[in-house]
């Protein structure tokens, strides 16, 4: 018999799935600054990004685990999205060398 599943960890999971909704609307505010040309590492961040809520946090709703278990599980999730906070910092450090304007992305 198996009662609900448990996240044993609410505070962290709440915490990772804001920093993804942060780190996607920037996503979104740097793919409107492209005037011409495509940025696929924004596309492949939005995918990644994307995974973190579909993949790891939807899956503590469907396996039971320890919280030692949730807890490595949580550190994956978490690694994708500092990778991906240091990546979209540097392009829109790129991107804000080129004024308020809009970008085109030579080459992309």
């Amino acid at each position: 018999l198996k009662w609900g599943l448990m996240i044993h960890d609410t505070n962290r999971v709440e915490s990772i799935r804001a920093r993804t909704t942060v780190q996607l609307q920037l996503v979104s505010k740097l793919e409107a600054k492209i005037k011409k040309g495509t940025l696929p590492q924004l596309q492949l961040a939005r995918n990644q990004l994307g995974d973190i809520e579909s993949f790891f946090l939807a899956q503590l709703g469907r396996e039971e685990r320890t919280p030692r278990e949730e807890a490595m599980w949580l550190a994956g999730a978490e690694h994708m999205l500092q990778i991906w906070t240091a990546e979209l910092e540097k392009v829109d450090i790129q991107f804000k060398k080129f004024g308020p304007g809009q970008v085109e992305i030579v080459g992309g």
